[in-house]
């Protein structure tokens, strides 16, 4: 069975990919440990960066940065 993170991208040092949770029409969600501050963190890549795709990304950033668990 392939791993699920085959063909994950290389994010350098901060993040481990740790898990892949999803994926949709323009990016994947990944389960990753943010070694900066020592935590667990849902991590979108975008897979395709189409002027509408980066504009809902945007949108959904700014949605979801005051959120706090």
């Amino acid at each position: 069975m392939a791993s699920a993170l085959a063909g994950a991208p290389d994010l350098g040092d901060r993040f481990e990919l740790l898990e892949l949770l999803g994926a949709g029409t323009s990016g994947r969600v990944y389960r990753a440990r943010d070694s900066r501050y020592g935590l667990e963190v849902a991590l979108k890549v975008l897979t395709t960066v189409r002027p509408e795709a980066l504009r809902a990304f945007k949108q959904e950033f700014r949605a979801l940065a005051h959120v706090s668990h």
